[in-house]
């Protein structure tokens, strides 16, 4: 394996440094998590790949990568917040990356929105116009849906007294054309 993304790591600083350095990669960028929230990890041997972090948050890692032979190409690791409002900030970000660049991009991670209503099972009624934001933020990119594999779910919520177990797709990889 020559990159690895990690999202929602739960630990930094000393503790975060020495798993890292146990992983045998020879670069890393870290996010910090916030508390026990958030937090990305990038991490590549540069013998294999170039990587040049172009910007980052706590909620995401933007950067170029160059393997040999290949067309560079875009990729922006995500860990996208749960609540709706804090999210702005992220899809104006895609907006205007996609606005700036033509090259190949790719977009992978938590985005903590569904694209389609059967991407939820359980709980309370899908949400179409949260679905319909979140779509059109992608289709404003050209980001296409890589499809996954693997379960379809990928993230399951607490059981309630007398409610069902929410189960939705969150993770996905996208890039443009």
């Amino acid at each position: 394996m020559d990159y690895v993304v990690i999202l929602e790591p739960r630990v930094s600083g000393v503790k975060a440094a020495r798993i890292i350095k146990s992983m045998g990669f020879s670069n890393h960028y870290i996010e910090e998590a916030f508390g026990f929230s958030g937090g990305l990890w990038l991490l590549w041997n540069h013998e294999k790949l170039s990587l040049d972090v172009v910007d980052s948050s706590y909620k995401h890692i933007h950067c170029k990568v160059e393997l040999p032979e290949q067309v560079p190409f875009l990729f922006t690791a995500v860990y996208a917040n749960p609540r709706i409002e804090k999210r702005k900030e992220l899809c104006d970000k895609f907006r205007l990356i996609s606005q700036l660049h033509s090259d190949p991009w790719l977009i992978a991670g938590d985005f903590n929105e569904i694209s389609l209503s059967e991407e939820k099972r359980g709980g309370a009624p899908v949400d179409t116009s949260r679905i319909a934001s979140f779509v059109e933020v992608l289709n404003n990119c050209s980001m296409i849906d890589l499809g996954s594999s693997g379960p379809f779910f990928t993230w399951r919520g607490p059981k309630f007294l007398h409610l069902d177990r929410v189960f939705k797709r969150l993770d996905r990889a996208c890039a443009n054309g």
